[in-house]
């Protein structure tokens, strides 16, 4: 929609009260402040009325838009063409975990990868939050299963009579993972929090 006006077109969009994904219009209202909306009802009207009256005029492309059109249509960005429409930034893709680049003159601000990957800057906060929540879900797994195998062992040890120092190192050891558990626990239970979930 950016890219529309920036080139002297009509932005319109559906009423974000009655849209399925409110926040994909309401985006657009919010940045484009031209930006005109309608219900769905009144679309095709409003699109026929569009259409009757005199056009704005048209302004050339600016040459950044046009590359990044081409570098969409290609599925795979150059690198060396990806540098001449934004700035490093210091993010990494949450796909590939590549480096992005960070688009100029985009007031959504937008980020992209030479693979193709683009995000919206609210779009990246929340895959990264998704992926920070499955890290850390991976961990308390390999956590639990670390705390399990040292009670099994300590009970192998105690079952034997092995060496009960041995013993009361393992469980030693179990009770910490535990308490690690616990502590990733609580970090993912505010992660929810924090995302409002």
């Amino acid at each position: 929609m950016w890219a529309i006006k920036r080139t002297n077109g009509i932005c319109l969009v559906q009423d974000p009260a009655e849209a399925e994904f409110a926040d994909m219009p309401q985006n657009v209202l919010n940045d484009i402040v031209s930006a005109r909306r309608a219900r769905l009802r009144e679309m095709s009207a409003l699109i026929k009325q569009l259409s009757i009256n005199p056009l704005p005029p048209e302004l050339p492309v600016p040459e950044e838009l046009q590359m990044e059109a081409s570098l969409t249509e290609q599925m795979m960005s150059n690198i060396n063409s990806l540098k001449k429409i934004p700035k490093r930034s210091d993010f990494n893709c949450p796909d590939w975990s590549g480096g992005m680049w960070a688009v100029k003159n985009d007031p959504v601000h937008r980020y992209r990868c030479h693979t193709g990957h683009v995000y919206t800057e609210r779009r990246l906060a929340d895959q990264q939050g998704e992926s920070l929540e499955a890290s850390i879900w991976v961990s308390i797994r390999m956590l639990e299963e670390r705390h399990n195998l040292l009670l099994t062992m300590a009970g192998h040890a105690k079952d034997g009579g092995g060496d009960q120092p041995l013993v009361t190192i393992q469980q030693q050891r179990a009770a910490a993972m535990n308490r690690h558990i616990k502590r990733l626990k609580e970090v993912l239970l505010q992660l929810a929090h924090q995302s409002g979930v």
